[in-house]
Formats: structure tokens, C-alpha cells, sequence
């Protein structure tokens, strides 16, 4: 019992503590399926986590 307890409790721990990395794990997937219509100078543009964040 008690080893699941604390199996549980390391599981929920590592779910909790991940880091997603923007350049290698969400810019990829703007890079893939985003870009060519959210790519340019007006709108929302995804090129970048800087222009991402201050796109209107």
C-alpha cells in the first residue's frame, strides 16, 4: 500500500514539475501547420515566441 502511495505521489510530482520548452516543443508546430497563413507582418503572427506574445 504503501509503495503505491508514494509511486502515486512521484507520478503527480513529475506530471506537475514538466517544462514545456517553446523553441523546441510549440514552435515546431507553428513552424508545421501555422506559418503560412499567421506568418506575415499584420495580424497574428506566430514566427516567433516575441511575436507571438505581441500580436494583437
Amino acid at each position: 500500500m504503501k509503495v503505491k502511495l508514494i509511486l502515486s505521489f512521484l507520478s503527480l510530482f513529475c506530471l506537475l514539475s514538466a517544462q514545456v520548452d517553446y523553441s523546441s516543443q510549440v514552435q515546431p508546430v507553428f513552424n508545421s501547420n501555422c506559418i503560412n497563413c499567421h506568418g506575415g507582418s499584420s495580424g497574428v503572427t506566430l514566427t516567433s515566441y516575441s511575436s507571438s506574445m505581441s500580436s494583437n
